[in-house]
């Protein structure tokens, strides 16, 4: 529903206080005109029924109210009737009080109030001040005279024009013109032309330069200000381009002719339609420097709705959004200002953000002192709780995350004061900076109206009622309306064209110019040789024709039969020596007709070459094609041959030896060791001769490493598993057909971490035990579910293309997608500032349900100017933005029941995340999954550039080969101590004596051999102390001796050990001395003492402070008189 706003301006509000003073009861049904002045009740009579009229005497302000100052209402009703009688409109009964006034309504077109009092008790006192206001009257806008004239249809007046094209508009005011004089020559004339311009006069002009439908309005303000409130209805269309494509169905044919020859010409244009489409209107790139208490505001000015119309229902804006990027969220407090709200009187403010929410980053910031320039902006969005992500505003969100993630968030004051307001006009969005220091960016801002709001979409489509053609060029003539020669245009070469002029249903002209190549008089199958006498369905015995396909006249279908003149090679063959052709129209056939079995269609590579096969027993190939495609040939050579013979690769021997395990032949080496190979083919030799020495033996390795020849070598530097393949190519250079399964495991260093000697600090004699635990490394070859391109630049352009290949090998051979389910996604990471610039399409390698490549469409070009992923969006190619991830799938796995383009039309920024194609993957089952598989990307139109980081296919894991995996065992491990003065004394116990005063580091080395025959080995080193450094010269005494009291009058128990967090010492002595407990490291260094007191009882002492030493060896000392007692004690 349209609603419309009457501009009420309030001319005189109790701006005059009179002496004249009036009682409702002094007379009933008494009416009184006046603009001032006081009413109240009066003396009254229970009982009585009294009326009251009151009117305005001023027909500037023509509407009369009161302002309340007195209003007791003892019993009774005190009623009000918008109107000059109690028939009026009801407005209410004793709904007022002081200082609140009741007014006629602005409809009301007697502005009189009616009053009806009655009371069954005395008491009411019930009065005040009269006031009166200025309602406007009626203004609408119309239409007195355009030129050119405008049509009606269906309700609208449109006028046609031509690009370029001026239009002349007269305007008229229809006035109400009772309580004040109105007129054209008193009145304001406002003209928006749709286009982005405006201007003001009753008779204005307006060039349109663009293609496309415009609305066009007029408002028109009396001379009290009022505006008029109607839409005038008329519609500007402006011619589109029309579209001379091959597709659209504008060519000739031949493209080559000879002097003379005709020509015939083909004439058909594609009409572009328009369809009207409200833009969201985005806001600049706003800064928000450092700032203390500072406001910055940025303004959208909305003039696309209907005049006057409001917002009724707030679920009917859908959000407030900007992209920004800020240092310091609780730096900001945000709001939103309507034009005007027409419940308040006045433009309406929400805080979309009071100023809360700490250190927390808005996307991406540059955070420095410095203003570091801008970071990357993330969206927010401020709506009504039906619609947010988040069910709180921004700030308190902010207590949850460091970086505010992007989505919708609830405004810190309800958004509902927003309804009533003005949907046209100056939308204001004001962010406070209230301390300094921090910076940021807003990139640009827009409000999200309902759709629904917005003005009924329309459209238009020209046609074109006259066409001709026309030479444009010396020596052209048109034989008729479609068909044209050149004459005379000599010795050389040369392209000749001709116009075609279309006239559309607006009257606008457009042309366009298709070439001829008219060959030079001395060419020579312009003299009557072998191309120009080839006619459909010729077979030809030849070995050395090249064959042009410029030089033929269209017929529906076009088949030529090649056979071998040759007995020694006895089967025909093709090589394209260039090929324009991108329709599907040539196709080679395996035999003398179009019925034999399809080769191949299309994409056929220069150099590229076919051979009759070997079970074709005529030896002859097939050509068809449609030659009546213009501008599009082909030139092949056709020669004899013979065709490849199946063959395989083997490998023969390998050094080491391999063995056979699951299938696969499995080779054991050890890192940094050469590897020797030796392969071999076997021949069928049916059609000529095959052998090893006539091959070529291509190796992959499958580190990245390859080499050629029967014999090779290779040395892996790396630890792990490798697939090895080997291609042989025979005589006739055709490939083997299959893999080897070769395998190479090659071993590494194993993980000696658990290696250690226990003590690492001993003294010397002392037997150290030696630990040669040794963890195995678990190799496992794992194939990835796809394969990971690099980056592409995607530049300016129109209509290029930008290809790039993923090469897959690692597939069964032969592997096909049998089930569009099996393909779980084609993803690109990219980035672009115009989606609707782009085509995006993949072609599998070879789909053996249509013998060719299978090309699918994933985006057609639409979409308009919406971003993918975060774009630098300027003029001179700004380098790489930030790239999202966009996946396109089947609807099963989908995010997005839409093409990217479909969904773009609700955002400026899509979404990451899976969507639809455009058109349904199904066509690529049947495609093979090994060979090179083409994401191709067009940019139809110019300045808009983008990247695509990154891009791979998904396949299902149950595709892909199994994974393989492998770990080494180690059956010989030893000890040896290497030093003089060492000695092992079993296999993992050993000693180090007789460097006396000397403190030494000492090895002891573990030798281990894996099951690979690979050899590794690893040393731990021993510190031997001096034997004069405690507590190797001090008295140690047995735990037996500390179980019971000793000649020494000491009783001393010590648990656990190891330890693992505490020690508890038991101990009582035999006269009543202090005892001393320490903890030392091994090189003697106190990490613990305590001074007990003597005690003859049994006392217990708890060291917790362990659990603070680093694991190893200690040494507990426990001394009483003069002796110390010496316990090792192991910590964990």
């Amino acid at each position: 529903m349209r609603n419309y706003l009457f501009t009420f301006i309030v001319l005189l509000l109790a701006s005059f206080h009179s002496n004249a003073q009036y009682t409702i009861t002094s007379g009933d049904g008494t009416t009184v005109f006046t603009s001032s002045g006081t009413v109240y009740l009066g003396a009254y009579s229970t009982g009585q029924i009294y009326t009251f009229t009151l009117c305005s005497d001023n027909p500037l302000s023509s509407h009369v109210g009161i302002t309340f100052d007195a209003w007791t209402v003892g019993s009774g009703n005190y009623c009000v009737y918008d109107g000059n009688s109690t028939s009026a409109p009801f407005i209410g009964c004793n709904a007022w009080g002081v200082t609140q006034t009741v007014m006629a309504s602005q409809s009301n077109t007697s502005g009189c109030i009616t009053i009806m009092f009655s009371s069954t008790a005395a008491g009411s006192n019930i009065g005040g001040q009269i006031v009166t206001s200025f309602s406007c009257q009626s203004v609408l806008s119309s239409i007195i005279a355009t030129d050119p004239p405008a049509s009606f249809s269906d309700g609208t007046y449109y006028i046609d024009l031509c690009q370029g094209g001026e239009l002349s508009i007269e305007g008229h005011g229809i006035y109400q013109n009772t309580t004040y004089t109105q007129s054209d020559a008193t009145s304001n004339f406002h003209w928006t032309f749709g286009d982005g311009t405006s201007g003001d006069g009753q008779t204005i002009s307006n060039v349109y330069a663009d293609q496309g439908g415009y609305d066009i309005n007029l408002k028109v303000t009396d001379q009290q200000g009022c505006e008029s409130t109607n839409d005038i209805g008329y519609k500007i269309r402006v011619s589109m381009t029309p579209s001379f494509s091959y597709e659209a169905g504008t060519y000739l044919y031949p493209w080559a002719v000879c002097q003379g020859e005709l020509i015939h010409l083909v004439g058909n244009v594609g009409s572009e339609e328009f369809v009207s489409f409200i833009e969201p209107l985005l806001m600049d790139t706003t800064h928000l420097p450092d700032g203390t208490g500072v406001s910055y505001s940025s303004y959208i000015n909305y003039d696309c709705y209907s005049p006057g119309q409001i917002l009724e229902d707030i679920e009917d804006l859908c959000g407030i959004c900007a992209i920004l990027e800020h240092s310091f969220l609780g730096d900001l407090s945000i709001s939103i200002t309507c034009p005007y709200n027409t419940f308040t009187g006045a433009p309406t403010t929400v805080i979309l953000e009071y100023q809360h929410g700490g250190g927390s980053y808005l996307g991406q910031p540059i955070d420095d002192m410095g203003g570091g320039g801008p970071g990357i902006g993330w969206e927010y969005c401020w709506t009504i709780p039906e619609d947010a992500d988040y069910m709180e505003d921004i700030g308190d969100a902010a207590s949850s995350y460091s970086t505010l993630p992007s989505g919708n968030y609830l405004s810190s004051n309800p958004l509902d004061p927003l309804v009533g307001c003005q949907l046209n006009g100056l939308w204001t969005l004001t962010v406070d900076d209230n301390w300094s220091v921090d910076d940021g960016y807003i990139f640009g801002w827009w409000m999200c109206f309902d759709p629904e709001l917005g003005p009924e979409q329309w459209g238009f489509q020209n046609t074109y009622p006259t066409t001709m053609w026309t030479p444009g060029g010396l020596g052209g003539e048109m034989v008729d309306p479609t068909t044209g020669i050149y004459l005379e245009t000599g010795l050389a070469s040369t392209y000749k064209p001709f116009i075609y002029t279309v006239v559309d249903d607006f009257g606008c002209a457009y042309d366009t110019v298709i070439n001829v190549y008219v060959l030079g008089d001395t060419v020579s199958v312009c003299q009557g040789m072998y191309s120009m006498a080839i006619n459909n369905g010729d077979v030809l015995e030849v070995c050395d024709l090249e064959f042009e396909s410029g030089y033929y006249s269209p017929t529906d279908e076009y088949a030529v039969t090649f056979c071998s003149s040759d007995s020694a090679n006895h089967y025909a063959s093709l090589t394209f020596e260039s090929f324009l052709v991108e329709e599907g129209t040539v196709c080679i056939y395996d035999g003398m007709s179009i019925a034999a079995p399809l080769i191949d269609c299309d994409n056929f590579d220069m150099g590229e070459t076919f051979i009759a096969s070997i079970g074709n027993v005529t030896g002859c190939l097939t050509l068809s094609f449609d030659p009546s495609i213009p501008n599009e040939s082909f030139i092949v050579q056709v020669g004899c041959s013979i065709p490849c013979q199946e063959h395989d690769a083997a490998v023969a021997s390998t050094t080491p030896s391999s063995v056979l395990e699951s299938g696969y032949y499995y080779i054991d080496a050890c890192q940094g060791y050469p590897v020797h190979f030796e392969g071999t083919g076997i021949y069928p030799s049916l059609t000529y001769p095959q052998s090893d020495e006539s091959s070529t033996f291509v190796w992959n390795f499958g580190d990245g490493g390859t080499a050629t020849g029967i014999n090779t070598s290779h040395i892996y530097f790396t630890p792990g598993g490798y697939e090895v393949d080997l291609v042989v190519a025979d005589t006739m250079n055709c490939p083997s057909n299959n893999s080897v399964k070769l395998r190479v495991r090659v071993s590494g260093p194993p993980d000696f971490s658990s290696v250690y000697a226990d003590p690492v600090i001993a003294c010397q004699t002392e037997v150290i035990t030696l630990h040669p635990t040794i963890h195995s490394i678990e190799y496992v070859n794992y194939f990835e579910p796809y394969i990971v391109s690099d980056t592409f630049y995607l530049p300016d352009g129109s209509g290029e293309s930008y290809e790039s290949i993923l090469f897959f090998d690692y597939f069964e051979s032969g592997t096909t997608l049998q089930n569009i389910n099996d393909l779980c996604g084609i993803c690109a990471i990219m980035e672009h500032s115009f989606l609707g610039d782009l085509t995006i399409e993949i072609t599998c390698p070879y789909n053996t349900l249509t013998g060719l490549p299978t090309t699918v469409v994933l985006e057609e070009q639409h979409g308009g100017g919406t971003y993918l992923g975060v774009p630098i969006d300027d003029m001179g190619g700004g380098g790489p933005g930030v790239g999202w991830e966009y996946c396109w799938t089947i609807p099963a796995d989908a995010d997005y029941l839409q093409d990217m383009g479909d969904y773009a039309g609700s955002v400026s920024t899509l979404p990451s995340g899976s969507y639809i194609t455009s058109e349904p993957l199904d066509p690529l089952v049947g495609c093979t999954l090994n060979g090179g598989w083409t994401l191709t990307v067009t940019d139809n139109w110019s300045v808009d550039d983008g990247y695509i980081f990154s891009w791979w296919i998904c396949f299902e894991e149950d595709l892909l080969p199994a994974d393989w995996e492998f770990h080494n065992t180690y059956p010989l491990k030893y000890w040896a101590a290497l030093v003089e003065g060492g000695e092992m004394l079993s296999d993992n116990t050993g000693t180090y004596s007789g460097f006396g005063d000397s403190t030494t580091v000492q090895p002891f080395l573990l030798f281990v051999t894996d099951d690979f025959g690979c050899n590794y080995d690893t040393t731990v080193y021993v510190t031997f102390l001096s034997d004069s450094i405690a507590p190797c010269n001090t008295l140690n005494i047995d735990e037996t001796d500390f179980l019971s009291e000793n000649k020494y009058g000491f009783y001393l128990k010590t648990y656990p050990n190891p330890i693992d967090d505490y020690i508890s010492i038991e101990y009582h002595t035999d006269e009543l001395l202090p005892v001393s407990i320490m903890l030392m490291d091994p090189l003697g260094k106190q990490v613990y003492q305590k001074l007990n007191k003597e005690s003859l009882e049994v006392q217990k002492v708890t060291i917790s402070e362990i659990e603070v030493l680093s694991p190893g060896t200690y040494y507990l000392v426990v001394k009483y008189k003069e002796t110390e007692f010496v316990k090792k004690v192991i910590v964990f």
